[in-house]
């Protein structure tokens, strides 16, 4: 018998949670699903977007397409996420995830979506064009790099208190400064603020100032041993003394997630770490790579403070056509042209492409760039852009 392809209905969401339960921790009443994705599991929109394969009924397959808004340096684009990947045991073998993933590429293509990121294996899902890329800098800190720090941040000056479903002004604090992020969702468009807080059983953290007033927030992995996001209504120095702070009241060692476009944290912690390493935010495809990239572009200008040299280049991608990227004195722009519209481009696979443009690697080491020394210099000057991902967005 054919399986029977539908689209769940926000009514099927147990019977749906049970299945993605079963698959990915073995039980279909485990909770995993329920205390990790708290803002998909409570949101009837976000059920409704998966999609199933049913064999006499009962689903043996799923897959979610997540659609968002995301604003990159003040410009909205529209990302998805696509995710929930998932195969009844007794099913695999079948062409099942071939099937749904094949229909989730035709939905990303149809809405005109920008951009789409899910985690998951290299070698599976860079047939769908995902490569892994983007940079998250990740600092670790020990009580010895704070006891050696020269100026020591006052006792009593941070106090750090769990946030709460009911703390509705620490809440709204905390989403407007997360808004203040070079990348960062819509979240409400998923449901609740405070659930996006809590994703992956994150925990979320009120701020407060020797005063008593709230004035930031942070969250961490279920330990307490890794910041992943964070925010504070005051300058940059009191920021970074804040963080310092909650690794010092944990007395151990603390690794802080730093985004790229962060450059003053970057820099201080870069001088009192005592580790340092580049992470992989994602994995990403790249659909409008014409709105994409002018997008981050503008971001790296504002992030720099300065202006990257001027010029134009022209790439050619497969299934996309020629991108024409042009950075002047007026703005950064992108034009889309049919393909084989200019016989001065440069030819780049969109794996090979994305490795290029947003790194963690720099571009010389991403792709061979064997043209002409401008050309060469220019994608020197441009990559990578700073494109990256908050551990609680990946729904």
């Amino acid at each position: 018998m054919e399986p029977v392809f539908a689209r769940i209905r926000p009514e099927e969401g147990g019977e749906l949670i049970a299945f993605l339960n079963e698959v990915f921790s073995g039980a279909p009443d485990s909770g995993h699903f329920e205390e990790n994705l708290p803002r998909m599991c409570r949101s009837p929109r976000r059920i409704s977007e998966h999609y199933v394969l049913r064999e006499g009924g009962r689903i043996r397959a799923a897959v979610a397409v997540f659609p968002y808004d995301v604003s990159i340096g003040g410009k909205k684009l529209r990302f998805a996420t696509v995710g929930n990947v998932a195969v009844a045991e007794d099913s695999r073998g079948k062409g099942y995830m071939r099937r749904l993933m094949a229909e989730a590429m035709r939905i990303l293509e149809e809405t005109d979506t920008d951009a789409s990121r899910l985690g998951g294996l290299r070698s599976r899902y860079e047939w769908y064009g995902y490569e892994p890329c983007g940079i998250l800098h990740k600092f670790t800190v020990t009580p010895r790099n704070l006891a050696d720090l020269p100026h020591r941040t006052a006792p009593g000056a941070f106090s750090f208190e769990p946030m709460l479903p009911g703390d509705g002004d620490a809440i709204a604090l905390a989403d407007a400064l997360y808004r203040k992020n070079g990348i960062h969702l819509h979240r409400t468009e998923s449901g609740a603020f405070y659930d996006s807080l809590r994703m992956w059983r994150s925990v979320p953290c009120s701020v407060r100032d020797s005063g008593g007033r709230i004035r930031g927030y942070l969250c961490t992995n279920s330990g307490g041993e890794a910041v992943h996001e964070y925010g504070w209504d005051g300058p940059d120095g009191e920021r970074f003394d804040m963080l310092c702070a909650y690794a010092a009241l944990r007395g151990r060692d603390t690794v802080f997630n730093i985004y790229p476009w962060d450059r003053s944290l970057v820099a201080d912690f870069s001088r009192i770490c005592e580790g340092y390493q580049i992470g992989i935010p994602s994995n990403f495809k790249i659909l409008r790579w014409d709105r994409v990239l002018p997008a981050l572009m503008e971001l790296k200008i504002k992030t720099e403070g300065r202006t990257p040299p001027f010029g134009e280049l022209s790439i050619e991608i497969p299934d996309f056509g020629v991108l024409r990227l042009c950075v002047d004195e007026q703005e950064c722009r992108a034009i889309r042209e049919p393909a084989g519209s200019g016989a001065d481009c440069l030819r780049m696979d969109p794996l090979t492409l994305s490795r290029l443009c947003f790194g963690p690697y720099p571009a010389d080491f991403s792709a061979p760039l064997e043209t002409d020394p401008d050309v060469s210099n220019l994608i020197r000057a441009w990559f990578p852009l700073p494109l990256s991902w908050n551990r609680c967005d990946n729904l």
